[in-house]
């Protein structure tokens, strides 16, 4: 963002721009596609429970379609009206949705598909304030009385 603010695509740029420019593209996109980017196939895949999994995933993945095709549609005329202050939004978006997968979104590794449920109805509005370990030994209990009608299972 910096660099474009600097260096504008119009003008006649130096090469250490150029490469610096293609540096922290790179940079940000690995990072992005290592970090976030995944994130918006994941997260509807594991919340979901076998019942409603493909209707949420299905919901999911329309609502990514049509932000990116909004996105598409709207990118060249903010590029042409704010110029580099575009890029301002988007690093609010990541801040915003660092700060939603941390508040609101459960842990659900090592929950089975099963309890996802009982996740959502017993996890607390505002999740840092969750005893995840208390509350996975619950859930393991639920599920082991579920499948294995309350006698341990082999």
């Amino acid at each position: 963002m910096l660099l474009l603010r600097q260096f504008p695509p119009a003008s006649d740029n130096p090469r250490s721009a150029q490469i610096g420019f293609i540096a922290t593209t790179w940079i940000y996109n690995f990072s992005f596609s290592a970090a976030c980017g995944p994130l918006s196939w994941i997260i509807p895949a594991e919340v979901f429970n076998t019942t409603t999994r493909s209707r949420g995933v299905s919901m999911a993945t329309m609502v990514s379609f049509a932000v990116n095709t909004m996105i598409g549609q709207v990118t060249p005329i903010a590029m042409e009206r704010v110029a580099w202050r575009y890029y301002i939004l988007f690093v609010v978006c990541n801040f915003t949705n660092a700060g939603f997968f941390w508040a609101l979104l459960p842990e659900t590794s090592k929950v089975p598909l099963e309890a996802m449920d009982s996740l959502w109805v017993e996890a607390p509005w505002f999740v840092p304030s969750m005893r995840r370990r208390d509350y996975l030994e619950e859930l393991e209990r639920e599920v082991e009385e579920k499948v294995g009608g309350g006698k341990e299972v082999a």
